[in-house]
């Protein structure tokens, strides 16, 4: 096995580079990915699918990215890299607050890739190529200002390529971003309604819709040959009876962000996490034996609202669903 590589000065700076031009270039995604990655490595690796470029650590290595040295001869390959990786592990960790598909061990092939890869794989590959295209759109309408701070943007994309011997390689497909993720996005389009969550649903129409705005070529739901599955409705937590005592279920394991005005709550029992804004942590922490309309008399006057008005009985009631629905609280008749 190869060892870890002492990475030079110089690739140091332009790693540094690489992450300045992504959140100059997509200050929201861009933040958002880097936040998910905790240290950097670089290293040399070969496999059958070809040299190592760059990879995350997923669930045996957390918030840890793996990177080949010879992505960082510029800050464009470099941003691509980090957005690459970082998104791959920022859906990672969403993954672990809901499922996407009903069945985890469902493949699909995979033309530029020796195995098949299983259906969340295709998300999560779909997921990056996506944003990969909207980093470069964003930097062919990027101001004189990045040009000159970061150079101008390589005028040919620079992709992995196809492992060897697979279909791709020996045809000459799927060697761009867009071609490959066509071809997901059809994969996710040809999957029964049912082998789909409603997390999944919708997840796959926001995906599918932010493709489309970068690529006039990206397939839409009516163009498959094959009948089109019903769009699922979104689900709705259902109501809560006026009575009844909300109680906290215990034991859980809880983590205040407060300078996000967020509540991280993981059940003992299911390991799933679930964040909490602070309109649902307010009420999360009432629910503690009262009943409904103590609740909404504790909550109005937390937030400053009259206890009898419309808005207070939205957001109380529609934050009781909601922690009823996700088995944080009980309601006991």
């Amino acid at each position: 096995m190869p060892g870890p590589v002492d990475p030079a000065d110089s690739v140091r700076a332009v790693l540094r580079e690489g992450a300045e031009l992504l959140t100059a270039l997509l200050p929201a995604a861009g933040a958002g990915v880097l936040g998910h990655v905790t240290m950097v490595g670089f290293t040399h690796r070969e496999s059958e699918e070809g040299p190592l470029q760059s990879m995350s650590g997923g669930d045996p290595l957390p918030s840890t990215v793996l990177l080949a040295p010879e992505r960082f001869t510029s800050p464009w390959l470099a941003a691509e890299s980090l957005l690459h990786e970082g998104a791959y592990l920022k859906l990672f960790d969403a993954l672990r607050t809901g499922s996407v598909v009903r069945n985890a061990s469902e493949r699909v092939p995979i033309p530029w890739r020796i195995g098949s890869w299983t259906v969340i794989r295709v998300f999560v590959a779909l997921h990056f190529y996506v944003h990969l295209l909207v980093l470069r759109a964003t930097a062919a309408a990027a101001g004189e200002a990045v040009h000159k701070r970061f150079g101008p943007p390589p005028s040919v994309e620079d992709l992995d390529e196809p492992s060897p011997g697979t279909p791709a390689a020996r045809s000459g497909q799927y060697r761009t971003s867009a071609e490959r993720a066509r071809y997901l996005a059809e994969c996710v389009l040809s999957l029964p309604e049912q082998a789909l969550t409603e997390n999944g649903h919708r997840f796959a129409r926001w995906l599918l819709t932010a493709f489309r705005l970068v690529d006039d070529d990206a397939p839409r739901p009516h163009d498959r040959a094959a009948a089109t599955t019903r769009r699922a409705e979104p689900w709705q937590p259902p109501e809560i009876p006026a009575g009844g005592i909300l109680q906290r279920l215990i034991p859980v394991d809880a983590c205040a962000l407060p300078g996000l005005g967020q509540l991280v709550v993981s059940p003992t029992w299911s390991a799933r996490m679930h964040w909490l804004n602070a309109r649902s942590w307010t009420v999360y922490s009432l629910c503690d034996g009262r009943d409904l309309g103590s609740v909404h008399t504790a909550y109005a006057r937390a937030v400053g609202l009259p206890a009898d008005s419309e808005e207070v009985n939205r957001q109380v009631s529609d934050s009781v669903r909601r922690l009823v629905a996700a088995d944080l609280i009980t309601h006991d008749m």
